[in-house]
């Protein structure tokens, strides 16, 4: 039909906007990217051996080292050439990449929790693990969160709660 397709075709107006949109760098992921050119920029304003410094180069390379391991190696030289005198650097210049641990706000290493210590014997999480607080009322009566659900609830045709804000 041609009246539809008159109807969806786009003005040269909303072409050029569409266009205008793309992100660039239009890589699957571009938001990483322009993330990491943030943080290159930031380093950039700082000083060398700075820990502020090692920290931008760092995340900004955390950003694209799995996806993108070309696009990062230029945020692991910097971080080992311009903070040469910080540990955090000297641990990278020695694995050749960037290491596991974050910098803290010192630029040395935050230590990863091994796995062990984090499972307890029947596999479940350890300390990890989110659990539902212990109430201390037993007067059977509901809370006020759970009123506020029950009310909610009343009136539903299936029985299922609705909570309202």
């Amino acid at each position: 039909d041609p009246a539809f397709k008159q109807a969806i075709q786009a003005t040269d107006d909303e072409k050029k906007r569409v266009w205008d949109s793309v992100p660039s760098p239009n890589k699957r992921f571009h938001y990483r990217y322009t993330a990491a050119d943030l943080m290159w920029q930031c380093a950039a304003q700082l000083p060398k051996n700075d820990p502020l410094s090692l920290r931008a180069l760092y995340w900004g390379g955390t950003y694209l080292k799995l996806r993108d391991p070309e696009a990062a190696d230029r945020f692991y030289k910097a971080m080992v050439m311009r903070n040469w005198s910080m540990p955090f650097a000297q641990q990278a210049n020695k694995l050749h990449w960037f290491p596991i641990e974050e910098p803290d706000e010192m630029g040395k290493a935050i230590p990863v929790p091994k796995e062990e210590e984090s499972v307890s014997s029947d596999g479940s999480e350890g300390s990890d693990q989110m659990t539902a607080p212990e109430s201390s009322d037993t007067s059977g009566e509901a809370t006020a969160q759970d009123s506020g659900t029950q009310e909610s609830s009343e009136g539903t045709d299936n029985g299922t709660a609705e909570q309202t804000n």
